[in-house]
């Protein structure tokens, strides 16, 4: 996880990348530290962007829509983060 102004980057292998860029699947779950999750909250990014991870450079940004919590395990916090489609 990147942070850089308001946009929070993420890398995606390419099983998910292309259902996340085609809107398929418009979210991303990922174990975060504690650390990591405090940086997500305090910067309240408003973007992601999701990096094709087998690529050089390929990338897609979108607007946040919600980030979620949805538990603690083994001591990472489980987070969803949730974008509009391409189109809104």
């Amino acid at each position: 996880m990147i942070i850089s102004d308001d946009v929070v980057k993420f890398a995606s292998s390419d099983e998910w990348y292309e259902i996340e860029r085609s809107g398929e699947k418009p979210a991303t779950l990922r174990l975060l530290s504690h650390a990591e999750w405090s940086r997500l909250m305090h910067a309240a990014p408003e973007r992601i962007l999701i990096r094709r991870a087998e690529s050089d450079g390929e990338a897609f940004v979108r607007r946040i829509r919600s980030t979620h919590v949805v538990g603690d395990l083994l001591g990472v916090v489980v987070v969803l983060i949730c974008w509009e489609p391409e189109d809104a």
